[in-house]
């Protein structure tokens, strides 16, 4: 199952107990990514694999910042 805006070019992928990335999360998506996650459940591992990941920018520090202190509160 994915998730991610539809125009994105990266998103997430739930894959067992964890999160899988493919493709890249810069600027001009990266809010639309984060909001199709929040409706994500975390990943029971807390495993989010970024192996996937074509290309970043800045922004993605941002979501990962946001998705890591999501999980402090959840």
């Amino acid at each position: 199952m994915s998730f991610g805006a539809a125009d994105a070019q990266g998103s997430f992928a739930i894959d067992g107990d964890r999160w899988i990335f493919s493709g890249q999360l810069v600027f001009s998506d990266a809010a639309a990514v984060y909001d199709a996650i929040e409706r994500m459940p975390l990943p029971r591992s807390g495993v989010v694999d970024f192996g996937g990941m074509a290309h970043a920018d800045s922004s993605a520090l941002a979501v990962l910042l946001a998705l890591r202190r999501r999980a402090a509160v959840e």
